[in-house]
């Protein structure tokens, strides 16, 4: 399974669209806790947290190391913290919307992701069995 850390963009986008259980199906998914904050203070969700969307907090020293990736890169805070989590974890895949932030985490060698590529990729394997069925298929 992926390790996959989130920033709060595509936790809110999926969820607005409800798309949000797309995400279970990608990898095993971790946020910071100032990025579950940020989600909780920007969503009214009526059902409880899911529990495969693990909140993981950081230490005074990775709170640190976020602080400057804030301030070097101009990210917010949640996104900082998110960066240092995936730093952490080795993550496969980070997600985020943020185009400043997919810069940094793909000058950090990490695959991002953002919430269209995870609608995309649970369309793909439909689109593949379709193809084979001459669904969609223009012929001649």
């Amino acid at each position: 399974m992926r390790t996959i850390i989130c920033d709060a963009g595509p936790i809110i986008h999926l969820y607005e669209a409800h798309c949000l259980q797309l995400l279970r199906q990608t990898g095993n998914l971790y946020l910071p806790q100032r990025v579950f904050n940020e989600v909780q203070t920007t969503l009214r969700m009526e059902e409880p947290w899911p529990e495969w969307l693990r909140v993981v907090s950081l230490s005074p020293h990775e709170q640190d190391e976020a602080g400057i990736w804030k301030e070097a890169g101009d990210l917010h805070a949640g996104e900082a913290e998110a960066l240092v989590l995936a730093r952490r974890k080795k993550a496969d895949w980070f997600l985020t919307d943020d185009s400043t932030t997919r810069l940094f985490v793909s000058l950090l060698d990490m695959e991002v992701r953002g919430s269209l590529g995870v609608i995309l990729m649970e369309c793909r394997p439909q689109a593949s069995v379709a193809g084979r069925n001459g669904i969609g298929v223009k012929r001649s």
